[in-house]
């Protein structure tokens, strides 16, 4: 699951969402400030969620169209073609919090680990993959590479 989805279902769950409490997800309290606004900012542009004005500060509230796209499962379509797609990253320490978003993203999505930072799947890869490497500033650090692979053992 992206991290716009979590966001969504957050707000979902929780019924008002007040950006200055903290989130309770562990891989979402390691995300950057900046990802965390422009994916508040984003939904409100593509009208999943509304901002209001209260007493206590701004808060949010999840849209019919935010429940409609929460409603979309998204299950993971296998490949017949025998093509598998390989996650590669190095990402520095002091991206540390944004690697172990990633990792716990692919683990999410069907992927396995084949090293620390090479994940594989034989499942066709979401586009969220492409999405969460640029909301958390990760473009030059991970390449998807997509491939015929034997498989051996």
């Amino acid at each position: 699951m992206s991290f716009k989805q979590e966001l969504l279902n957050f707000i979902s769950d929780a019924g008002v969402f007040i950006p200055r409490i903290e989130f309770p997800y562990d891989y979402l309290r390691r995300i950057r400030k900046a990802t965390y606004y422009g994916t508040l900012r984003r939904l409100e542009q593509d009208k999943l969620i509304v901002r209001e004005k209260t007493r206590k500060g701004i808060s949010y509230r999840i849209t019919d169209n935010g429940r409609l796209l929460l409603k979309k499962p998204i299950v993971p379509k296998k490949r017949k073609d025998g093509f598998s797609t390989i996650v590669i990253f190095d990402i520095p320490e002091h991206k540390r919090k944004a690697r172990n978003a990633l990792r716990k993203f692919l683990l999410q999505n069907g992927f396995r680990s084949l090293q620390k930072s090479v994940y594989m799947s034989r499942n066709k890869t979401p586009g969220s993959i492409i999405e969460l490497t640029r909301e958390l500033d990760l473009v030059s650090n991970v390449s998807v590479i997509g491939g015929k692979i034997e498989y051996y053992l």
